[in-house]
């Protein structure tokens, strides 16, 4: 486990990162309206996954979203289930 105050440099960096990816795509495209400037957008992608797993680390799942989630899971079962048993 990392600590806390490595976690909030992660934190700061990966949102920086989004901030300025997102302003450089946005700026290449207006500037040049050239269509494979919006490439840039793929150097959202780490920083994304990185602000992701931060927030599960610190905002974990309470015991009403795994009720939800298991909640989910049988609506889908029953549904696969139904599907097979109509055809």
């Amino acid at each position: 486990m990392i600590d806390n105050k490595k976690q909030w440099y992660l934190l700061i960096l990966a949102t920086i990162w989004l901030l300025i990816a997102l302003t450089l795509t946005a700026s290449f495209y207006l500037t040049t309206r050239d269509i494979r400037s919006l490439g840039l957008a793929t150097l959202t992608a780490p920083p994304i996954a990185m602000l992701r797993r931060l927030y599960h680390y610190h905002f974990p799942p309470s015991p009403a979203d795994y009720e939800i989630k298991k909640l989910k899971l049988q609506k889908k079962s029953n549904q696969a289930h139904n599907k097979k048993t109509t055809h």
